[in-house]
């Protein structure tokens, strides 16, 4: 099955980086399609809510770099896994975990609403 996206030529044109984005976003759809043959149709794990889908993700950001996240409370329950592993397949999982959350939400307040750059938190980071 072929899915098209549409990307203004502007942006396609001025900013080669899109195609690595693309292949980044392959890698995810791959990783969800080997995922519904080991789990089965996305919805049904999120719709009966085995999964939290939020907690999952922010392990496996843990697992990349737990710097961000209390390791306490993300793992409480759990054995934790090899953190600081550097990975970024860890990433393209905590992306998917957090699209399904997205998708299937569980939080009580869900809904979207675009945010205006006064809302959002932008692009503030620190520079190493």
């Amino acid at each position: 099955m072929d899915i098209t996206i549409k990307i203004p030529d502007q942006v396609w044109n001025e900013d080669p980086s899109f195609v690595l984005y693309f292949q980044k976003v392959q890698a995810m759809v791959d990783r969800m399609a080997m995922s519904h043959f080991k789990y089965g149709p996305i919805d049904t794990n999120a719709v009966i809510g085995e999964v939290n889908e939020t907690k999952s993700g922010l392990q496996r950001v843990s697992m990349y770099d737990p710097s961000f996240i209390n390791q306490d409370e993300v793992w409480a329950g759990k054995t934790p896994k090899s953190v600081n592993t550097g990975n970024t397949e860890n990433l393209l999982d905590a992306a998917n975990f957090f699209v399904i959350e997205a998708m299937f939400p569980k939080h009580s307040k869900a809904h979207f609403k675009a945010q205006t750059t006064v809302q959002s938190p932008g692009l503030d980071y620190e520079v190493k």
